[in-house]
């Protein structure tokens, strides 16, 4: 398995040092032509510039945690004759690869430290090529890795899976069916989050089944992710006034793009999938918030999820599915 630079509809942060920006504007040159050239719509590309190389940790931790993808880190520390140089590349290298382990999103580490201009120059489109390029490249390889690893590697947990065959077949069928689920939830948020900062292209419906051919997912997930995504299609508008009534002091524009994608599809189990017990549903989606989301994510989607259950069903039953009233948590299957 091995991920691929490519950057179909994913949304991307480039990130500038100022300093030495002789060398770090020749870098973002790089970074924005190997992007656009590997499929990343020129408006899914934010450019933000930082004053040196020290900011650059706090500013990709902000990124990662307002919906980019991937985060691509560009800056220039020239050494010099004093320890300024070891700390402050050091410090930014550092940081930058505490966000992505902390964050799960990838950073592109385009950092530069020559022994002077010249070289940073060498470095930055002239005969040793343009390190900005291969950190883009990195980013999106690895922002492509992360969903194939996510969504084919993750195993069932062995000791419950053990308690499955000592139950029985019908328990291990049912586990089965909420793994299954699981993973098309996860699915579902990765269309619908593309979708959404697409500009929202075609009709989910056309748009999924584009996302769905070209990612090859496993049949075994994608009723479960069709049936997600055609309701929260048929639904949005309904479900997005009842995600701003119970969202004290948020407009749905100003909340993460993981967040309100996470909550549309929470709501849509939670209220027109009667299969779906209510509890699964909030927890499902507060789990995909964890995988996904920032720090506050689980928190924000499982306080919003609850105040719309206390609300009650907000309509009829529809084609798709039906709604459920139970506040117990009792039913079928995830």
């Amino acid at each position: 398995m091995k991920g691929e630079p490519t950057g179909r509809a994913r949304r991307v942060c480039v990130l500038v040092s100022r300093f030495n920006a002789i060398v770090t504007d020749r870098l973002r040159q790089g970074a924005h032509e190997r992007l656009t050239d590997r499929g990343v719509s020129p408006g899914d590309i934010e450019t933000v510039t930082v004053p040196g190389a020290w900011e650059l940790p706090l500013a990709a931790k902000i990124a990662a945690e307002s919906g980019f993808e991937a985060i691509v880190a560009l800056g220039c520390v020239v050494r010099g004759e004093t320890a300024h140089f070891e700390l402050v590349w050091r410090a930014a290298a550092e940081g930058l690869a505490r966000v992505q382990e902390e964050t799960g999103v990838p950073v592109g580490q385009g950092l530069l430290t020559p022994e002077n201009l010249e070289q940073g120059m060498a470095r930055s489109g002239g005969v040793v090529g343009n390190a900005g390029a291969s950190a883009a490249d990195a980013a999106l390889e690895m922002a492509e890795l992360r969903e194939k690893m996510r969504s084919q590697l993750a195993p069932d947990d062995p000791v419950e899976a053990g308690k499955d065959q000592d139950r029985g077949p019908k328990a291990a069928r049912a586990r089965g069916t909420r793994h299954a689920h699981s993973r098309a939830r996860s699915w579902a948020l990765q269309i619908l989050y593309a979708w959404d900062l697409s500009g929202r292209p075609a009709n989910l419906t056309e748009f999924a089944r584009r996302e769905l051919s070209f990612r090859r997912i496993s049949a075994r997930y994608r009723p479960h992710t069709e049936r997600v995504l055609r309701l929260v299609e048929e639904r949005l508008d309904q479900i997005d006034r009842i995600l701003e009534q119970v969202a004290d002091n948020w407009r749905i524009e100003r909340m993460g793009a993981i967040d309100r994608n996470v909550i549309r599809i929470g709501m849509a189990e939670l209220f027109w999938l009667d299969e779906v017990p209510p509890a699964v549903a909030i927890d499902e989606a507060v789990n995909l918030a964890e995988r996904y989301g920032g720090k506050g994510s689980p928190r924000f989607v499982n306080g919003i999820l609850d105040a719309a259950r206390k609300r009650g069903s907000p309509a009829a039953p529809t084609a798709a599915g039906s709604v459920s009233t139970d506040d117990n948590g009792d039913g079928g299957s995830a």
